[in-house]
Formats: C-alpha cells, structure tokens, sequence
C-alpha cells in the first residue's frame, strides 16, 4: 500500500513538524523532539535572513552531526540555500578557496567560522572576510557533496530539491517505515548516510538514535541497540563484518528493515541475511544517490537490486546508466551546477534479468571506495 505522497517542497514537509509528535532524535546532546527542530530550524531561517543570505547563498559546514548542524540543514532548505559539507578530513581554508562560501560554520573554533557545536543558536555570525564572491549564485542548488571517489576522481556534486524530493519520496514509498528505531551510523558528509538513511527516516517520522562515533565502535553501536530496542539499521558491508566477528549478528534478527550498501556484501553472510529483512541497495552521489533496492532478504552473488524512483537501462558496453528526477543537478563549477546528459553513466557493467539488475564490476579500475575502505569491484563476476 502506497503511502501518502511526499510533498513537493521542503517548506510544505517541514512546516507539518510544528505540531508533529514525530519524528524524535536522541544523540549525546539530548533529544530533540519534532517541535524542536522546527523550532531550531526557524531560529537559523531568521539569522540567515538577517544576515544578508539569500537562495543560493553557499554556506560551507565542516564538521561532525551536532543539533546545529541539524538546524542548519533544515534551515538551508527552507531559505534555498547551497549548503556544502564536509568532514573535517578536508582543510578549511582550501575548502574556502573552492566554493567561495559566503559564510562557512564549524564544530570548533576559528576566525573564519561561527561554531555552532558549543552554540547551536548563535546571536551572531561571523561572516568570512577572505571569500571571493564573484561566483554566482545558483538557487536550484540545494546541497552538494563529494562522490566518493569510486568512478574516478572525487566530484562536487549538486543536488536540487527536486532531486533529493525524488529519492526520499521513492524510498520512502517503497520501504514503507512505520514507527520504526532507527540507529543512525552512516557518516551523514556522505550521500548514503544523510540522505537514504537520515533523511528518509526523518521525514517517515521515525525515533533516530545518532550513534556519536558513526559506527568506528561496535561495541557502543550494539549497546545502542539494545539500549534503545531498534527496529533499523543501514550500513556498509564492512559493519556487517565488525558485528560478525563480535559474535553479534542475532542483533539483526529482530530489524524490521535497514539497507546495506556501498559495496558487495560478501557471499559467506548470504544464509544468514536471507533470514532477514535487511536488504541490499545499490547508488551513487551522481543519483542522490537512490538508483536500486533489493527486495528484504534477498541476497545472492551480485544482486543490487531494481530500480527505485529512476529509469535504469543497461548501454554501450553493458555500461549501467539511469535517468530521472533522482540524477543529480551537475557537478559543481564556479559557483553553478553545470548540467549533465538526459542518461548518468554509473561507470559499472551490469546485467539486467526482467527487473533486477547484477553488478558485474568496474568499467576502468578494480576498487570500490567506501566510508574510508577499499573493496575488490570484481571485474569477471559471475551470476548465478
């Protein structure tokens, strides 16, 4: 059964948290309950405004989850501003020489930024001096985010609203969340973990725990099961790997759902993950980064699933390629999104069979980057 339709704004979905008993966010902060974060929303929607930011203002975020950083997100997409994040991974200084951010927010303190850890509604910004704002703005602009590198070099990529509109609404249409605990692990500077995992349980309306150390620990991430009963897990392949060996897959028994993704899932947990509702899910930044699902407890070698929210074809030299409102507004360039072709190659061979689709490896190369590791992308897989 088909859920009610996602609105096609974001203003129209975030002014119904006002008065909304969910969702509920619990972190090391404290918990935020949906009239909160509306409320922290309206604060920073006000001193953006107030501080001479208009839609396609970019503002540079570069840190780790905090309830500022939440507020601001909510906020940048209710004024139309371009936000950029980043980890702290990256120097801040050369982030401000790319994209020219007309005001950059941290998680520590410095000249150029507003902390907003210590402070998540500041009375004042600090705006950066050394920024040149000859870029354009660019209001269809709405978030970008680096790829992760596994098609090449790493890429800017744009995402509008109706891009990042079209994946929630899919994802949230065909996982179908209903009062679900969801743990959240996934670094949220990457595409998997803000927007199929965080914001789609966010607007399902959903109990989020934010695990502080985004997975790094297992013990504290099975803790936080237990602690908190959750019902959803999301993760990469290598989690899966950590929860074996800490002898604690029963903890993924009782999930009603979660998606793994990022990287084949090693075939010796396929008996195991049949008897699950987990289920794998295949993407990229460059598509929002919804592009397939599998169905729950299916796994077997090379499965990633049909298509979600998006046309998925198989071109010149059985190359993935897909197409939609998903695919991604451009790629970052001085100041604008500069589009792309009507079809996103993947830079993946693949195979299709009726509706699903098998991943047969990479086109050049024969690694995966994932969340910081490196996993074989098998070029002569076989589908059994």
């Amino acid at each position: 059964m088909a859920m009610k339709p996602f609105p096609e704004n974001f203003r129209t979905a975030l002014y119904a948290f006002k008065g909304a008993p969910a969702p509920l966010l619990f972190s090391e902060e404290g918990v935020l309950s949906a009239a909160s974060m509306y409320t922290g929303m309206r604060y920073w929607v006000r001193l953006f405004r107030d501080s001479g930011l208009e839609p396609g203002s970019r503002i540079l975020y570069h840190g780790e989850f905090h309830h500022g950083f939440l507020f601001v997100l909510l906020a940048s997409f209710w004024n139309r501003h371009t936000l950029v994040i980043r980890s702290r991974e990256y120097a801040v200084n050369d982030l401000v020489n790319e994209f020219c951010p007309h005001l950059v927010l941290t998680d520590y303190d410095s000249d150029i930024s507003t902390n907003i850890a210590t402070n998540p509604t500041p009375a004042s910004l600090t705006m950066p001096q050394s920024s040149d704002f000859s870029f354009p703005k660019d209001e269809n602009a709405l978030l970008v985010m680096t790829s992760s590198g596994s098609t090449g070099i790493p890429k800017n990529i744009v995402l509008s609203e109706e891009n990042l509109i079209s994946v929630i609404s899919s994802h949230l249409n065909e996982l179908q969340y209903k009062n679900e605990a969801m743990l959240s692990i996934l670094p949220l500077h990457h595409s998997f973990g803000l927007v199929i995992d965080f914001l789609v349980h966010l607007f399902a309306g959903s109990t989020i725990v934010r695990d502080p150390n985004s997975g790094r620990d297992i013990d504290n991430v099975i803790a936080l099961m237990n602690q908190f009963n959750i019902t959803s897990l999301s993760m990469v392949p290598y989690t899966l790997e950590k929860i074996f060996r800490a002898n604690a897959l029963h903890t993924l028994q009782r999930l009603n759902s979660g998606v793994i993704g990022g990287a084949q899932v090693p075939a010796k947990f396929f008996p195991f993950l049949r008897k699950t509702r987990l289920r794998v899910g295949y993407g990229q930044t460059e598509a929002g980064p919804g592009i397939c699902l599998g169905a729950p407890g299916r796994f077997e070698p090379n499965y990633i699933g049909s298509a979600v929210g998006c046309r998925v074809n198989i071109g010149i030299g059985s190359e993935l390629i897909y197409s939609g409102k998903n695919q991604n507004y451009g790629i970052f360039k001085n100041g604008i999104g500069v589009n792309n072709s009507e079809f996103n190659q993947s830079g993946d061979i693949a195979l299709q069979c009726e509706n699903d689709f098998f991943f047969l490896g990479r086109i050049r190369g024969t690694v995966k980057a994932t969340n910081g590791k490196f996993y074989p992308a098998f070029q002569k897989a076989v589908v059994s």
